[in-house]
């Protein structure tokens, strides 16, 4: 683990004789190699080993190379390298996500442990409440606005998002509930501005640390393609998908070939939302409705994810 790791003090003093840290991947990846003849399993949520641990790993008979998923696969397009020639043993969640893996992750049915991501164990004892009071806003990351040296304010992303949060303040404001806004890391200041110059007094940043526990206290969620919208729906709490951006023709190919691949996946299960008007409908419709969201055929379990996975490991079961 590294040692620059936020969590890194605190698991090193709760377990100091099962943490080994480390200051950089060079370092990583020699300790690896030297602990590899006395590994049984690596798990692995983002594809965290170099290339070369990659296929010693992967090609081992005596090591089970996991990938965790650092989140659902469904709207993201990403199987040229989560796929079953890197990995010996994928976890997922539900049927539509294994079809995925086997179509374009190049994976066999007995490489799938059918249990759901570690993560949502945190989230089997969280609450609901009965009626909406804090909405969550929180969209993906657009590599344009890494690579293109276009000020933010011209792209359609930041003109309908800020529309959207003037409308979600002036709901919050008769509604008399809570917005909190997540933004990413690598567009936060510039967001940061323009959100402070508003006179927005219902809506609240959250920081990048305080993101995993929002998602247990929020009671709905307003994205576009994060795999966060699963975390909400394992709680069933409301998820609605909005795309501020899918028009834009300024954004870079790679971004537009990621919302297309999205929005196929989500279209075959969900409503998608591109005027912001209709979503202001549904919007006020959740906000009034009584009636509680049932997600619960999108995942194989709902508790005990962790254990299962462990158990399966143990056993050499794929299901």
């Amino acid at each position: 683990m590294s040692i620059k790791h936020k969590d890194y003090a605190y698991l090193n003093k709760r377990y100091p004789k099962d943490i080994i840290g480390v200051e950089n991947q060079f370092w990583l990846m020699l300790r690896v190699l030297f602990e590899l003849p006395r590994t049984r399993y690596v798990l692995d949520s983002y594809i965290c080993l170099p290339a070369l641990l990659q296929f010693i790993c992967n090609k081992s008979r005596n090591i089970d190379y996991v990938f965790l998923q650092h989140g659902m696969t469904c709207f993201k397009d990403v199987f040229d390298k989560y796929n079953g020639e890197c990995f010996n043993k994928i976890v997922i969640s539900n049927d539509s996500e294994a079809e995925l893996f086997l179509r374009y992750g190049k994976c066999r049915p007995e490489q799938f442990i059918k249990s759901c991501m570690v993560r949502f164990d945190r989230l089997c004892n969280s609450q609901r409440n009965d009626s909406i009071k804090e909405i969550f806003v929180f969209f993906t990351f657009r590599y344009s606005f890494a690579k293109q040296n276009t000020p933010i304010e011209n792209y359609d992303f930041y003109k309908n998002i800020m529309l959207l949060l003037d409308l979600l303040q002036k709901v919050a404001e008769v509604k008399n509930i809570t917005i909190s806004v997540g933004l990413h890391y690598l567009i936060k200041q510039e967001l940061l501005v323009q959100i402070a110059n508003k006179n927005w007094n219902r809506i609240k940043l959250t920081e990048s640390t305080e993101i995993s526990q929002k998602i247990k206290t929020a009671d709905m969620l307003i994205t576009d393609y994060s795999s966060i919208s699963f975390d909400f729906m394992f709680q069933n709490k409301p998820v609605l998908f909005y795309y501020p951006d899918f028009d834009d023709n300024s954004l870079m190919d790679f971004d537009k070939k990621l919302q297309n691949y999205a929005l196929k996946q989500q279209k075959e299960f969900f409503e998608v939302y591109f005027d912001l008007k209709e979503l202001s409908h549904r919007i006020n419709a959740a906000l009034d409705c009584s009636e509680k969201t049932d997600y619960d055929s999108w995942f194989y379990r709902k508790d005990n994810c962790c254990e299962f996975l462990w158990n399966s490991l143990k056993s050499g079961m794929s299901s």
